[in-house]
C-alpha cells in the first residue's frame, strides 16, 4: 500500500473546496468536510485510495472519479447520491473504460439511493458495502469478481440473482425486511462462506444448501423451529439468539464442525441427546436467558462425549442459576471476557450469599468442570481450573483472562 509519504489526511476540517492536490499522492482522506465538488481531486491520476465519506457530493460531482486509472479503494458513504447512472454509465464499467481497477466501494448511508445493480458492472470490484440505502429489492447482475456484499440496514424485501455472483463469499443482509429469509441464497451458492440474516422479522428459514458456508447469523428474528442444516456441512459458527425456539431437536445433528453456538434468549428447556455429535467440537456455548431448570438438562448431552472441547459456557438468566449472581451488572457481557471469580464479584458488589446458595453455586461450578474439564469460563466468571492453568509468573486471576494460546478457537461475536 501507499507509504506514509504519499498519504494525506484532511478529515473533519470543514473544507468546502479543494484548490490543489500534491503530485504523486496515493492515499487521500477528505471525510467529514463540506465538499460539493472535487476539483483537482478528480484528475489526480496517482490516487489508489480515496475517502470522501460524510460530504455533500451527488452522483454528478463524483462521476469524474470513474476515470482515475489507479483507484483501488473508494468511500462515498454518507453523501447525497440519488442514483448511480452517472457513476456507472451503461457498458463503460464492464468494458473497463470506467473504474478500471476499483476493488472496494462503500456507498453506505446515502439515504436517497434506491439502486445498486449498476455498481456490480465494475469488472474488478471485490467488495461492495451499501448499508442504509432505500433499497426494497435487489436483482443482481453478473459480476465475476465480487466477494463481499454488505447490505445491512436497508429496506430489502427480496434479493434475487445471487448465482450471477459466482465469487461471492460474504453476504450480509442484517436489519432488512426479509420475512422469509433469503430464499435465493438458501437455494444454493457454491462459494458463500458467511451469511448474515439477523433482525429481519424472519419466521421461517428454508433448509440452506450452501456447501462452503462456515458462519450463519439469524439473530433476533421470529424463528420457532430450526431448519435442517444437513446442507451446510462446514458450518462452524451458528447464531440464533432472541428467537422463539423451544427446542433444537435433531436439526443440528448433521453439523460436525460446529465450534460456536449461540441460542441465548430463547425458550429452550433441554439439550437433546441427538445433539451430541454437533456439540463434540463446540468450544463456545451461549444459552443465557432460556428455561433450563437443572444443570443435567444442559450437560447430560456432554456425558456421552469422550473429551468435550467446551471452553466457555453461559447459562445466566436461567432458573438453575438465577440466585448465584446477585450483582449481574458486574459480569462481562461475553463469558469469555471473564477475569474474576464469583467471590471477587460478590465482594465488589458488597453482597454475601447465604450458606445454602453459596454451597449450591460451588457444586454447580464443580459439576460443570467435572463434565467438561476444558472449561475456562462459566457465566462470565473464571473457573478454578483456569486459575491452575495460568502462567507461573502471572499476577492474580485477571491474568488468566488473556489466554495467549496460539491454538485458541477462532470465534467472533456477530457483526465483528
Amino acid at each position: 500500500g501507499p507509504d506514509s509519504g504519499s498519504r494525506l489526511c484532511l478529515d473533519g476540517l470543514g473544507i468546502r473546496r479543494v484548490s490543489a492536490v500534491p503530485s504523486g499522492i496515493e492515499a487521500l482522506s477528505l471525510s467529514d468536510n463540506r465538499l460539493r465538488e472535487l476539483g483537482p481531486v478528480s484528475a489526480c491520476g496517482s490516487l489508489r485510495e480515496l475517502n470522501l465519506a460524510g460530504n455533500q457530493l451527488d452522483e454528478t460531482a463524483a462521476a469524474p472519479l470513474a476515470e482515475l486509472p489507479q483507484l483501488l479503494v473508494l468511500d462515498l458513504s454518507r453523501n447525497l447520491l440519488r442514483g448511480l447512472g452517472p457513476l456507472f454509465p451503461a457498458g463503460a464499467a464492464a468494458r473497463g473504460e470506467a473504474w478500471p481497477r476499483l476493488e472496494s466501494l462503500d456507498l453506505s448511508a446515502n439515504a436517497a439511493l434506491a439502486e445498486l445493480a449498476p455498481a456490480l458492472a465494475a469488472r474488478r470490484l471485490c467488495s461492495l458495502v451499501a448499508g442504509g440505502l432505500a433499497l426494497t429489492s435487489l436483482r443482481c447482475q453478473r459480476s465475476e469478481s465480487l466477494e463481499v456484499l454488505d447490505l445491512r440496514g436497508c429496506c430489502l424485501q427480496e434479493v434475487t440473482g445471487l448465482t450471477l455472483l459466482p465469487a461471492l463469499r460474504s453476504l450480509l443482509l442484517d436489519g432488512n425486511a426479509l420475512l422469509a429469509g433469503c430464499e435465493d441464497a438458501a437455494a444454493g451458492h457454491p462459494r458463500l462462506e458467511t451469511l448474515g440474516l439477523a433482525r429481519n422479522a424472519t419466521a421461517r428459514l428454508d433448509p440452506p444448501r450452501l456447501p462452503m458456508l462456515t458462519a450463519l447469523d439469524a439473530s433476533e428474528n421470529r424463528l420457532t423451529e430450526v431448519p435442517d442444516f444437513s446442507g451446510v456441512p462446514r458450518l462452524n459458527s451458528l447464531s440464533l439468539p432472541e428467537n422463539g425456539l423451544t427446542s433444537l431437536g435433531s436439526a443440528l445433528s448433521s453439523l460436525c464442525c460446529l465450534t460456536f453456538l449461540d441460542v441465548s434468549r430463547n425458550c429452550i428447556t433441554r439439550l437433546e441427546p441427538s445433539m451430541s455429535s454437533a456439540l463434540r467440537k463446540v468450544q463456545v456455548l451461549l444459552l443465557a436467558g432460556n428455561d433450563f431448570q437443572q444443570l443435567e438438562d444442559v450437560l447430560g448431552v456432554f456425558g456421552s462425549l469422550d473429551r468435550p472441547c467446551l471452553q466457555h459456557l453461559d447459562l445466566r438468566e436461567n432458573p438453575l442459576c438465577l440466585a448465584f449472581y446477585p450483582c449481574p451488572q458486574l459480569l462481562p457481557f461475553w463469558t469469555w471476557e471473564a477475569n474474576r471469580f464469583p467471590a471477587e464479584i460478590d465482594l465488589e458488589g458488597s453482597v454475601q450469599l447465604d450458606t445454602s446458595t453459596s454451597s449450591a453455586r460451588e457444586m454447580y461450578r464443580s459439576n460443570a468442570v467435572s463434565v467438561c474439564p476444558a472449561l475456562r469460563s462459566l457465566d462470565g466468571t473464571l473457573l478454578e481450573r483456569a486459575a491452575a492453568l495460568q502462567p507461573a509468573d502471572a499476577a492474580g486471576p485477571s491474568a488468566a483472562s488473556t489466554w495467549p494460546d496460539p491454538e485458541e478457537v477462532l470465534y467472533t461475536t456477530p457483526g465483528q
